[in-house]
């Protein structure tokens, strides 16, 4: 049967693993990492485990016949050990067979819902970014592609600042810099602004952003998540809004000019 530590160790592994989606921060790419982390440790630590049985078997049965022919009574403990051992190493593979199974599952669910957060990700009409902590893409979306005009495989690697206007570069930094800075201090709190955003050979077009600092992991890097929608038109609807209430205004003013002087000839007539 099973040793007490090499049950002591699956019931630590089982534990963990139903911390991970127990405690896990609900994004699919740290579940993911998570549990190929754990399954590799696993994998890592029965096989040493399984090598330590066979060396253990090796050397009784490898030394123990000039001994056992002059202690008869050894040969039936010895015999009795190698048989607990031979018992343990098969037990121990049954052991890790099943839960190769459990963590494969778990593994398999991960990649499901990394997909499925994939899918949502690339499909949403927003522009999504993943950038690291300096602004180098990792990920984009299809409709931040549209809107830099660009593919978004061959967005990856560049910078989100090379995509923005000079005069629009402080502020799209300090930005950045808050964003890391309330990550680092357990802050999940989204900068919101609006700026500009230069789509390749086109004229830049007016974005709203949201930047929020996510950690990758325990003890990672921080990264950063940007949100990007083209405001573009309601800016043109906002202008002429401004435009027909400036001149709303021009009229009253006129209006009320024309009111006067219409008062002022009455004033004239009848006296």
């Amino acid at each position: 049967m099973m040793s007490h530590s090499a049950q002591e160790r699956k019931e630590e592994y089982v534990e963990r693993l139903q911390a991970i989606f127990r405690e896990g921060s609900g994004e699919a790419p740290s579940l993911y990492s998570a549990v190929k982390d754990l399954f590799h440790e696993f994998a890592a630590d029965y096989s040493r485990t399984i090598e330590a049985l066979r060396r253990e078997n090796a050397m009784l049965l490898g030394g123990s016949g000039d001994y056992l022919g002059q202690h008869p009574d050894a040969c039936t403990e010895a015999l009795a050990q190698i048989q607990v051992y031979a018992e343990e190493l098969v037990v121990a593979n049954e052991e890790l067979r099943l839960t190769n199974e459990e963590l494969n599952a778990a593994r398999k669910i991960a990649e499901e819902e990394r997909e499925r957060y994939y899918d949502l990700f690339d499909t949403a009409p927003e522009g999504y970014l993943v950038t690291d902590r300096s602004g180098t893409i990792l990920e984009a979306n299809n409709a931040m592609a549209r809107l830099l005009a660009i593919h978004k495989d061959s967005l990856r690697g560049r910078n989100i600042l090379h995509f923005a206007p000079e005069e629009q570069l402080p502020e799209i930094r300090a930005r950045m810099t808050q964003a890391r800075m309330a990550r680092a201090a357990r802050m999940k709190h989204k900068q919101s602004f609006e700026s500009k955003l230069r789509p390749v050979m086109e004229e830049p077009v007016c974005v709203s952003m949201s930047v929020v600092g996510v950690r990758t992991g325990e003890g990672g890097d921080v990264s950063l998540h940007w949100m990007v929608q083209d405001i573009s038109e309601r800016k043109r609807v906002e202008k002429d809004l401004q435009r027909h209430t400036e001149e709303l205004a021009r009229l009253n003013q006129e209006l009320a000019s024309a009111h006067r002087e219409a008062n002022l000839y009455l004033d004239i007539l009848t006296h």
